[in-house]
């Protein structure tokens, strides 16, 4: 069939994730392979979620692709399957391949957050977050074309295992990118949960009522789950069940829920 009626195949298989047929699975494997660049990636993304069995080797292969795209899709997989297994082979794809492939190095970043997510306690997170700090999140070029926000997301995903990235994270508080500012913040309440973090609490509080929706968007989904300064935003998310963006109202509903649901 038609490229693009294969790749909506796999997105609607993904969809459905593990009630998806026994035999979904074999297909997305088979279709790691296909031709087509954009069908190979929704392949991965779908494995990710439907989780068939022998997955590793194929997913493992893939994040060596040709297309970059395909490779973050593949590592993404991997770690959505827990195949810690894979880990030194992510380690290798840390490597720059060339300039097509990693003038912005999203496939690394891919990589290393799929790193954190298996291993977080690994040496390999070490080399993992020494990666993401010193290739996304310390990128000086005025337009870094997303890469300081792309490596403090990364940093997230590894929790307190990124806990030599806080210095770091903090310098981007003040990025003059507000999405850098803001996947900072969010990524200092992942690492350290604990500190109240006045400094990284503003920047969200600020985030909330910028003029850009996807920023308040961001703000509104970065509030941490836990910690000392988590029920400080309750008043700026109730203020926002007037937002003129429906999707910074429902976010900000959920986020509200979830606070009050465990505030004594």
């Amino acid at each position: 069939p038609d490229p693009g009626v294969r790749q909506q195949a796999a997105v609607a298989l993904g969809e459905l994730g593990p009630t998806a047929a026994a035999d979904a699975g074999k297909a997305l494997l088979a279709s790691v392979e296909d031709d087509v660049p954009d069908v190979r990636s929704a392949a991965c993304e779908a494995i990710a979620t439907v989780r068939p069995a022998d997955a590793g080797p194929v997913l493992v292969k893939a994040i060596r692709d040709g297309d970059r795209f395909v490779c973050a899709s593949a590592a993404r997989a991997l770690a959505a399957t827990g195949q810690k297994a894979a880990v030194p082979k992510l380690t290798q794809a840390l490597k720059d391949r060339d300039w097509a492939h990693d003038f912005r190095p999203f496939r690394g970043a891919a990589a290393a957050s799929a790193i954190l997510r298996l291993a977080p306690e690994s040496p390999e997170a070490k080399t993992a977050v020494d990666f993401l700090r010193d290739r996304l999140l310390n990128d000086e070029r005025s337009d870094s074309y997303g890469t300081r926000a792309a490596g403090a997301d990364a940093l997230a995903q590894g929790g307190p295992a990124a806990k030599s990235a806080e210095k770091a994270l903090a310098k981007r508080l003040t990025d003059a990118d507000p999405h850098t500012r803001v996947a900072a913040a969010a990524a200092l309440f992942r690492v350290n949960p604990d500190d109240r973090n006045p400094p990284a609490a503003k920047v969200l509080s600020e985030a909330m009522t910028a003029p850009d929706p996807l920023v308040r968007l961001r703000a509104v989904r970065a509030v941490p789950d836990r910690g000392p300064s988590r029920d400080g935003f309750l008043p700026q998310l109730r203020k926002l069940k007037d937002d003129p963006s429906p999707e910074v109202r429902a976010a900000a509903a959920t986020a509200r829920e979830r606070i009050e649901q465990t505030v004594p």
